[in-house]
């Protein structure tokens, strides 16, 4: 860990403020303060958008070439000098450290009063050390990949360059919304528009962006918190209905790495769920674990006591995001058309809302 994670992890580790039980849920009125710090974490990234685009570009366009001159730089690449304005390249560097700096303070901070709001993690959690590292992870907006110690590749079939591709494109969609906007507005206004008012018109992109960030973080530290006691009382539920159902059971470790496929995400939650599971069936842990594609056939076959528990893990595995994604709705659909999935559409989306609530009971079969 680095100086920064150290202090991050000080402030959470050494809690006094913790009261309620490890497997408690969520009162209303943590639920409340969670959403009050969500939003002025939102308002503060928002603003450092928009004052980072101002401060880059008003001087720019006021104080012209006396403070920006052009300056002729050799490009090898093009074999060619390219005028080249230094001073402005400076100050847009700069500008940007700021802003990530101040960005990646907000979500320290915005996680740190989340946790302490929840009084999480509690001291007595068996997953304590656990929860600790995943709430650093959000702050820094990093992804542990401890699915992987369980022998779980949630990036399962996909190649490096489809991996690389997605999480680039992810990361430059500010600057690529901004790219697209100007060049709208460019042929919207054609000749007459204003290059001052077309750069300054990147502020709503980039605030929306910012405000979009804090928010996804903010909701991934809410969902790390909820996620404890539902897959504590899930795995509870599970093991008093199918513990004696080797049906079930034999394809649980299968089940699990399909949950992680189908997210296509190194989730925490989903190890947490994972690793609760196989403790409490007694499933020894496989580091090395070969995931059998023909799992979903077999659960085809299957009685509907097996079906029901498929049910209910696909269920809450996908709602640990605190919503369903259109690639896990669309499998709802293609599981119903199979026969093996029991539970509706709509009472699937609505238990994902209700878990992000803090609400959440497993919905009744049709």
């Amino acid at each position: 860990m680095n100086f920064l994670e150290k202090y991050v992890h000080r402030r959470l580790y050494n809690r006094t403020d913790v009261t309620q039980r490890e497997w408690q849920r969520l009162r209303q009125d943590q639920l409340d303060a969670v959403d009050r710090i969500t939003q002025r974490s939102m308002l503060k990234a928002a603003i450092a958008g928009a004052l980072a685009v101002l401060i880059c570009y008003l001087p720019y366009h006021l104080m012209g070439p006396s403070w920006f001159p052009e300056t002729m730089i050799w490009i090898p690449l093009v074999d060619d000098y390219l005028p080249i304005e230094l001073s402005f390249q400076v100050l847009s560097l700069v500008v940007l450290i700021a802003e990530i700096a101040f960005l990646t303070w907000n979500n320290i901070d915005t996680v740190n009063k989340i946790a302490k709001a929840c009084e999480f993690p509690h001291p007595n959690d068996p997953f304590f050390d656990l929860n600790i590292q995943s709430l650093i992870a959000v702050g820094f907006e990093k992804k542990l990949k401890t699915q992987k110690e369980i022998g779980i590749d949630p990036m399962q079939g996909l190649s490096k360059w489809r991996i690389f591709l997605f999480s680039s494109l992810n990361l430059a969609k500010a600057a690529l919304s901004n790219f697209l906007f100007k060049m709208i507005l460019r042929r919207l206004l054609g000749r007459y528009a204003i290059r001052m008012f077309v750069d300054l018109a990147g502020i709503p992109i980039y605030a929306f962006w910012n405000a979009w960030a804090a928010r996804r973080v903010a909701r991934e530290a809410k969902t790390r918190i909820l996620a404890n006691p539902l897959v504590y009382e899930f795995a509870k539920t599970l093991q008093k209905d199918q513990v004696d159902n080797p049906e079930f059971t034999n394809e649980l470790y299968h089940l699990l790495e399909y949950i992680a496929i189908i997210k296509r995400d190194y989730n925490v939650n989903h190890y947490l769920l994972s690793l609760q599971l196989l403790r409490t069936f007694d499933i020894p842990i496989d580091a090395d674990h070969v995931y059998d594609k023909d799992v979903l056939h077999r659960i085809t076959q299957a009685t509907v006591n097996t079906k029901l528990a498929f049910s209910q893990l696909m269920l809450v595995g996908m709602a640990l995001d605190g919503q369903l994604s259109e690639r896990e709705i669309n499998h709802i659909y293609q599981w119903k058309k199979k026969g093996i999935y029991l539970f509706s559409v709509e009472d699937s989306k609505q238990y994902a809302k209700d878990f992000y609530c803090g609400k959440s009971i497993l919905p009744d079969v049709m």
